[in-house]
């Protein structure tokens, strides 16, 4: 009676070690991949109160919309994440949550990055952004 306890007690252990062994690497991708899709959202919103408060305005004054705006249309307005920050108080603080979640290593500020391609009728809320982290998540 002995033996069969401690064959439950030896088995029971081993399942619980084999869930807790299994369930970690699932956490670590949830975790990676819920911090993928939040730092996503964040860079485009950094973006998009860089272009609208920062960018446009200031390009179209001084170059007007075809020479400042519109020749960006195909190739794209490149923005590191180290420039957005620059003249946006909210993105400064944003700019310090840009962290692998698993190493705490902040991102390449430089390599982690925004492309705004401006859209017709190339107003000031007619654009698409795309984004690059460079936070060294594995793939």
């Amino acid at each position: 009676m002995k033996a069969v306890r401690i064959l439950i007690i030896v088995g029971l252990f081993i399942f619980v070690a084999s869930i807790i062994i299994i369930s970690i690497p699932i956490s670590r991708k949830l975790t990676i991949r819920n911090s993928k899709k939040y730092l996503g959202e964040t860079i485009v919103k950094m973006g998009k109160t860089w272009y609208e408060e920062v960018y446009y305005t200031s390009v179209v004054e001084t170059h007007g919309i075809e020479n400042g705006i519109k020749k960006h249309e195909y190739q794209g307005i490149n923005i590191s994440l180290d420039t957005l920050r620059i003249g946006v108080k909210d993105n400064e603080k944003l700019f310090k949550e840009f962290k692998n979640p698993i190493t705490k290593d902040p991102c390449n500020p430089y390599e982690t990055k925004i492309t705004i391609y401006p859209e017709e009728p190339y107003d000031i809320n007619s654009y698409r952004i795309e984004y690059i982290l460079s936070c060294g998540f594995e793939e």
